[in-house]
């Protein structure tokens, strides 16, 4: 999660070359200065397994397979995501972390995408754009820390989510407007203004400004 430091280990025995115990050897362990943790190699494998399975779950919302459009946006899909942001929260630095970014960004889009699935349930859809701006605001610095750097287009269109997930769950949130003017803008200077990003950014203000 963040820095280690070195601690004492236990104290075991060493051996004379005849095989007789000899001088106590104090063992060296090192220990998270964050989060207390001396166990590396339990955290090390279960963020590999996490790692793997985001690769997995990516894939599979980026699939035009009909299975996987049959699972893509299913509440179990959704559910296991969750659970690898939560793991990712757990084993990583939560103000830096790329896993923790990474896992986040993947709920978030779930979330969104999910919403044509729910079209005739407003309480499932806003329960999604709650639990979306939940994982965007806990996951704020790991974001910014990882995707907040000049000429990285994915950090504006991170922004354009939330904006429009902010603006479905609140019409008269004129700060998510102005934040998605702005995203719109900035996208400007690097997409035509008939690319299908600007025009949905274009769909969205024109729904949610009142005049």
């Amino acid at each position: 999660k963040g820095g280690v430091k070195s601690i004492s280990g236990n104290e075991k025995p060493s051996l004379s070359s005849s095989g007789e115990e000899g001088t106590l050897l104090n063992t060296l362990r090192y220990q998270c200065v964050s989060c207390g943790n001396t166990s590396f190699e339990n955290a090390l494998q279960a963020q590999a397994n996490s790692m793997e399975k985001m690769k997995a779950f990516e894939s599979m919302m980026n699939s035009n397979s009909s299975d996987d459009d049959r699972r893509k946006f299913h509440k179990h899909s959704g559910e296991e995501s969750m659970q690898l942001y939560e793991l990712s929260k757990r084993n990583c630095n939560r103000q830096r972390s790329y896993y923790v970014a990474w896992s986040a960004d993947l709920f978030v889009h779930w979330c969104a995408n999910a919403l044509n699935s729910h079209a005739n349930d407003d309480r499932e859809q806003l329960e999604l754009c709650r639990r979306a701006l939940v994982v965007t605001s806990e996951s704020r610095s790991a974001m910014k820390f990882c995707s907040e750097y000049p000429g990285n287009l994915s950090w504006y269109l991170k922004r354009g989510m939330e904006a429009k997930l902010r603006l479905f769950v609140n019409p008269a949130d004129m700060e998510a407007l102005g934040m998605l003017r702005d995203v719109r803008n900035e996208l400007l200077v690097y997409y035509p203004s008939d690319d299908d990003t600007i025009c949905s950014l274009e769909e969205s203000l024109a729904a949610y400004s009142f005049s």
